[in-house]
């Protein structure tokens, strides 16, 4: 329901023109479109107020049983959470030529790279957020598509806002698939489905607030442009575990950990000993695999087919790199995926590979697999998902230079699943393990994050030794609704 105001002449919906007129409010511009209804910034004709104004944009005959209810059921969630100071005021509601329509306040967008990266922040910016699904979690429904561009900012008290509630569901102990030890896959009669928004949605098929949860992680992710502090991480990767039940059981329980950590009071002692052990298994591994022999392989040398996991139109392959001694692939084809395709690479080993796809398919990254992808293909032509299973997964585009990346991935910024400190995501980075401790040290060292936070990282990535995380000096003060 957000967006930026775009010329008129750019209007990709007609439902609403410039000038017109739908009860006391008067068209201005065009914000965009999003679940059934098309969002038109509107001023008061008699008054001095702005507003946002979403009507339904469906085909009256065929689809009103569905998109207009679902206008209809945002505005009553809107109504009925006024008292929530992080939900947007409701300033109007009615029929415009059989279309529902409301009217809500008129919001600043949050861009992807204006999210708060530092602690202070970022901890006042979750307090807005998850108190608003809270509200929205006790009244029985959960958001289903949490993403920063559904958070908007109050334009006097620069409040943290959630909105559009268009794919909002009742909460209900639905099926969700899980086995253990093994990624979950969305599957609707046997087709890779999508629900939400593509990056940011639940692996499970079910309606409970372990699904905002979950999309809340990533938000937090987004937060940070390069390497996540580690004192993030652990919140992160609670919040994105695959199964369910490993995430926190309410966003109070989340809410706590963030003041723990505001406060330095969040203890890592069983994190860092198990971190500990992973980056020293990783630096060993790099090391081999920098001085690693390419070697010339095809397709079918190196793919295999999971007959077990590919049902119905769902096709999943295997691709592993493990060979003794340690090998970097050269794969000589081109790889397309085709629609509906999980392409899993493991072992410990590096590929160069051209892999390209529609956003249908997902490539999974696992067992500190490297691939250096040579695609140069922007999307819509390939729009494949990167799933990162840490520790030491590695992707590289080498043909991609990090400034271009957002260009590269147009509406969404993050692309990864599970990263933690040993995953690593580059745009032009190098195409071997070699260099990739000297850029994980710059990203350090260039970070904004605290001095001794930044030391221990350091530490961390050269394999030295050191104990745990030190604690913040002074304990903020933050609380609700500052």
């Amino acid at each position: 329901m957000m967006g930026k105001l775009f010329e008129a002449e750019i209007w990709d919906c007609d439902i609403l023109k410039p000038g017109d007129v739908v009860g006391r409010w008067r068209v201005d511009g065009y914000l965009g479109a999003g679940g059934g209804g098309a969002v038109y910034h509107v001023v008061e004709v008699k008054g001095p107020r702005n507003g946002a104004l979403k009507v339904f944009r469906g085909d009256l005959k065929n689809d009103v049983h569905h998109g207009a209810d679902r206008v209809r059921q945002e505005r009553d969630l809107i109504s009925r959470l006024q008292s929530t100071r992080g939900m947007p005021k409701l300033y109007d509601q009615g029929e415009w030529r059989g279309r529902p329509y409301f009217v809500r306040e008129d919001l600043d967008p949050i861009e992807p790279d204006e999210l708060p990266s530092d602690d202070s922040g970022l901890c006042l910016f979750l307090y807005h957020l998850l108190y608003s699904l809270k509200a929205l979690h006790d009244l029985g429904w959960v958001h289903c598509d949490v993403k920063p561009w559904n958070i908007a900012r109050r334009k006097g008290d620069r409040l943290c806002v959630l909105i559009d509630f268009g794919s909002a569901h009742l909460i209900e102990e639905g099926e969700h698939v899980y086995i253990k030890g093994q990624r979950t896959i969305n599957t609707v009669n046997g087709q890779y489905a999508r629900s939400g928004t593509h990056g940011y949605d639940a692996p499970e098929n079910s309606f409970t607030p372990a699904r905002d949860i979950y999309a809340v992680g990533h938000v937090i992710r987004d937060c940070f442009a390069r390497e996540v502090p580690p004192e993030w991480g652990l919140i992160i990767n609670r919040c994105i575990s695959n199964n369910p039940d490993y995430r926190y059981p309410d966003v109070m329980a989340l809410m706590q950990d963030v003041e723990k950590l505001e406060k330095g009071v969040l203890q890592y002692q069983a994190y860092w000993p198990l971190r500990k052990h992973q980056i020293a298994e990783q630096r060993a591994i790099e090391r081999s695999l920098a001085d690693a022999n390419k070697v010339a392989v095809s397709l079918e040398e190196i793919l295999k087919p999971d007959k077990e996991r590919s049902i119905g139109g769902l096709k999943v392959f295997w691709l592993k790199l493990t060979r003794r001694p340690v090998c970097h692939f050269v794969l000589r084809d081109r790889l397309v995926l085709d629609d509906n395709t999980v392409l899993i690479v493991s072992g410990r080993g590096v590929l160069d590979a051209n892999i390209s796809g529609p956003a249908t398919s997902v490539v999974v990254l696992r067992d500190y697999a490297a691939l250096n992808n040579l695609t140069d293909d922007p999307p819509p032509e390939n729009d494949l998902t990167y799933v990162m299973v840490g520790p030491g997964a590695y992707l590289n585009f080498p043909n991609v230079a990090s400034e271009d990346y957002k260009a590269f991935f147009p509406g969404r910024r993050r692309i990864l699943r599970d990263l933690d400190a040993t995953t690593s995501l580059r745009f032009g980075g190098p195409t071997s393990f070699a260099g990739v401790e000297k850029d994980a040290l710059a990203a350090i060292d260039e970070s904004a994050m605290p001095k001794g936070y930044k030391d221990v990282l350091m530490k961390f990535f050269k394999g030295e030794d050191f104990s745990v995380l030190p604690k913040k000096t002074a304990a903020s003060t933050a609380s609700v609704g500052r």
